[in-house]
């Protein structure tokens, strides 16, 4: 069982390749690879760096590590069992964005995904492509999906908050709809104190340790491996 996008590029013995690690290994296993995008125009930053990221999460074999950053395996770049994807009921249960909750469903049906490390798609990237245009792809349903199977995984009393940008306002938001209690952190002096939706910035530096974090940043690589640093030895 596997889909793909009409658009898109099939390259040679993709299905050959992914069939071939599905040939031996048993049931609940599924099969991917590597993508690459492609279009008439240049493929812009940040569709460059989503590409590095799942070929890196693909050739590691991190994906479920990586899950609540991003959908970890490309929607046209998949292979399975037909009893797998019946078992799992298909695409019938699923919510947009439904590639995303897909992933999810594999994970709690304890699927193991391996990689051929092989390129296996060619994605093409286009401005009228739907993930470009429907709001049920924008970043707040993305958000909406993962916070849900987060707050079900994690069901803590009181979650803690990194981050008070963009993304770190959206989680805000709704984390306060949910009614789930939380402290909001930041390392930026100037809002350390101050209030943003009625919630008090603290200061990182005292971050409770052991505690679960929802990181709402990724700065530049030298303050990213700092944060990294810091946050690991909590």
């Amino acid at each position: 069982m596997t889909r793909m996008d009409a658009d898109d590029i099939m390259p040679t013995n993709k299905l050959s390749t992914l069939l071939k690690i599905l040939e031996n290994e048993p049931n609940g296993v599924l099969a991917t690879g590597n993508v690459k995008y492609f279009g008439e125009q240049e493929i812009s930053e940040g569709y460059q760096r989503y590409e590095d990221w799942l070929n890196k999460t693909a050739d590691q074999q991190t994906f479920y590590k990586r899950i609540y950053r991003e959908c970890i395996v490309a929607s046209p770049n998949w292979m399975m069992r037909k009893q797998d994807f019946d078992d799992m009921k298909g695409f019938n249960k699923l919510t947009y964005p439904e590639d995303y909750d897909m992933v999810f469903h594999w994970r709690m049906a304890g699927f193991i995904i391996k990689s051929c490390h092989q390129l296996t798609h060619l994605w093409r990237e286009h401005p009228n492509r739907i993930s470009r245009n429907s709001h049920v792809y924008q970043q707040e349903s993305f958000f909406k999906l993962k916070l849900r199977y987060f707050l079900e995984e994690f069901n803590k009393k009181e979650l803690f908050l990194i981050g008070t940008e963009k993304k770190g306002l959206l989680l805000s938001k709704m984390l306060q709809e949910q009614k789930i209690l939380f402290r909001w952190f930041a390392k930026d002096s100037r809002l350390i104190g101050q209030k943003k939706r009625d919630i008090i910035i603290e200061n990182i530096t005292n971050l409770p340790p052991g505690e679960i974090c929802i990181l709402s940043i990724y700065p530049k690589k030298k303050q990213r491996n700092a944060l990294k640093y810091f946050i690991r030895g909590r």
